[in-house]
């Protein structure tokens, strides 16, 4: 399945903004995913795939456990982009709690 970041980033922004979020919310997800974008620039994925999700998320923790980051953004980080996950699997999202198993993926 051949999914480009920047598309994905589209159609998970039309999936969030019919939810009745807060606009503060919606700008934090569109600030996230500027994050997951730049990251895969950096690295030169041009590609949405779960190996991307789980690089990225160890990227993430590393910059927690370094200290260079709060855990309310790691939180943010990882979150966007298992939405970015749904939306790429289910075409929409659906807010709500998860139980998805990313324990290894989040330390």
């Amino acid at each position: 399945m051949n999914v480009s970041i920047a598309g994905l980033i589209v159609q998970a922004d039309a999936a969030i903004s019919g939810l009745g979020h807060a606009p503060s919310t919606d700008m934090q997800y569109r600030w996230a995913w500027s994050q997951f974008e730049k990251f895969c620039s950096r690295e030169g994925i041009d590609e949405f795939t779960e190996d991307v999700v789980a690089l990225y998320l160890q990227a993430v923790a590393a910059e927690h456990r370094e200290g260079r980051i709060k855990e309310w953004k790691r939180k943010l980080l990882r979150k966007s982009v298992l939405v970015l996950s749904e939306v790429v699997g289910t075409g929409t999202y659906q807010w709500g709690l998860r139980a998805l198993d990313t324990t290894n993926l989040s330390r």
